[in-house]
């Protein structure tokens, strides 16, 4: 799409992203600065993380399907989640916590949600 566009056209275009420096830049550096811009614009996906874990009933063992389901808009963000017989495993970059399966479940989704923060 930039390919076709004069240098003119270029800063133009630029210009109107808010590029600084558009008469020093070459071509190539004023369509990567434009395409940089042009995703900056675009409204990232908001992911909803539901709170209504308090209500959920505790049981001796986490099931880990309602677990894994409950999980998924964390996943989005990146959480990895490690799931064993009796552990859950969560992280993200630097950040993780491990905990047991016996533990209720909104436990291990606040847990989930201190990693992402």
């Amino acid at each position: 799409m930039l390919d076709d566009k004069t240098l003119t056209e270029l800063r133009t275009i630029a210009q109107g992203l808010g590029v600084d420096d558009i008469f020093s830049k070459s071509p190539a550096h004023l369509m990567q600065d434009i395409t940089q811009k042009h995703g900056e614009l675009i409204p990232k996906e908001k992911i909803v993380i539901p709170i209504e874990y308090k209500t959920l009933p505790t049981g001796d063992i986490i099931d880990t399907t309602q677990l894994m389901e409950l999980l998924e808009p964390y996943i989005k963000r990146g959480l990895r989640v490690v799931l064993s017989e009796e552990t859950w495993k969560f992280s993200r970059g630097n950040k993780n916590d491990s905990g047991t399966l016996r533990m209720p479940i909104r436990i291990a989704l606040k847990k989930a949600a201190e990693i992402l923060a």
